[in-house]
């Protein structure tokens, strides 16, 4: 990565972070209703991966953050092969179980776009809709080369 961006990353991370006594002060009531993936997508813009979240979840520590985007992309890459697999051969049960693990696992790292992907192949693969989890499997190589570009470009890969 180029030194002007980790250092644009510091500098928006640090004006987006809070101090410890801000957090309890800031802090909901557990009535309130927690933001679904929609929700952060829309508030945060249309990035592959929304960095600034993921920074403030790991307590501002950008290197932290860099580090889980970097090694993030090897374990899903597997799943994502084994999930392809699964697609191709109408498993249903496997489809389902890998899309849930992929959901989570990129809505967690601030990737909403595939994780909002994986969701609708989830969803197809519970009611065993194999053409449609065909179909979403070609729209997920789009959203998974965004987000391997955006995560090369913000680890400083090559």
């Amino acid at each position: 990565m180029m030194n002007s961006t980790r250092e644009n990353l510091h500098q928006q991370a640090s004006a987006g972070s809070k101090a410890p006594a801000d957090l309890d002060a800031s802090a909901t009531s557990i009535d309130t209703p927690v933001a679904t993936v929609s929700d952060v997508k829309a508030e945060l813009g249309n990035r592959p991966v929304h960095f600034e979240e993921l920074v403030e979840r790991c307590m501002g520590n950008i290197d932290l953050a860099t580090r889980l985007l970097d090694q993030s992309q090897e374990y899903l890459a597997k799943d994502l092969r084994l999930l392809k697999q699964f697609g191709g051969t109408g498993d249903p049960i496997e489809v389902t179980r890998l899309a849930h693990r992929l959901k989570g696992a990129t809505a967690t790292i601030g990737a909403y776009e595939l994780s909002e992907t994986f969701m609708q192949i989830e969803q197809c693969g519970r009611t065993g809709e194999t053409a449609t989890v065909s179909a979403c499997l070609l729209e997920l190589d789009n959203e998974w080369a965004r987000f391997i570009e955006c995560v090369t470009d913000l680890c400083g890969q090559k």
